[in-house]
């Protein structure tokens, strides 16, 4: 609408009450929708929607994991929750055993927001604490 056709509208509405009414001189041709082929919480975060990255992410930190637990397991485990892109287990270098802790990515980050608000899980017989990763950098920021 052209700024002529909003000085000429209509600042009243039959009722008394103040309202802005326009009047639509233009047509508008239809278009055939061309989108991105990105999902739609891409979207949402490309139009700020979501204003701390941190709190979608795809990737989440386990601790007080079973000290017998193989990362082959632990995908498992986690494949019944959502599709599961990768798994890792914290090892130490010195005892060659992983140290209790260890961090699943999935494919969908609507997953890792269930798994945060029930925060405590059972794996293979053992509660253990599920949290949002967080960046090194967010953790060590002199790194």
């Amino acid at each position: 609408m052209h700024m002529q056709e909003l000085m000429e509208a209509s600042c009243s509405s039959p009722s008394g009450n103040s309202a802005l009414v326009l009047e639509d001189t233009e047509t508008i041709e239809p278009k055939e929708a061309s989108g991105t082929g990105k999902p739609f919480e891409s979207y949402l975060e490309a139009i700020g929607f979501f204003h701390d990255k941190a709190k979608r992410t795809n990737k989440v930190f386990v601790g007080g994991l079973p000290g017998n637990l193989t990362e082959d397991e632990m995908k498992a485990f986690f494949e019944t929750k959502g599709k599961v892109d990768a798994v890792s287990l914290m090892m130490d270098p010195v005892t060659k055993r992983h140290r209790g802790f260890g961090f699943v990515i999935f494919e969908d980050a609507s997953v890792v927001d269930l798994l945060v608000e029930a925060h405590y899980i059972t794996v293979n017989g053992k509660v253990v604490e599920i949290k949002k990763a967080k960046p090194r950098n967010e953790m060590f920021p002199e790194l």
